[in-house]
């Protein structure tokens, strides 16, 4: 689950390079690459993942031992 990230279709529909920022960390950036998204963006959807590598260097650079992350609900079951 570590180094995945869900974002919107239209943020990285033609991106060449992703880097992701986080508040944690200010300014370093963190090198992503884009695993999937709606192609027709309905949904606008698009999973991002962090290669192994960059998970370690963030977990590294923030001083944590795995990386919290939120678990997806159905919003018609809330």
């Amino acid at each position: 689950k570590e180094g995945f990230i869900l974002t919107n279709a239209h943020v990285a529909r033609n991106a060449d390079d992703i880097k992701i920022y986080s508040p944690i960390t200010s300014d370093e950036p963190f090198r992503a690459e884009v695993i999937g998204l709606m192609e027709d963006l309905i949904p606008d959807v698009a999973l991002l993942r962090l290669p192994t590598s960059e998970v370690e260097r963030f977990k590294k650079y923030c001083g944590f031992t795995s990386i919290p992350n939120l678990k997806p609900a159905n919003s018609l079951e809330v």
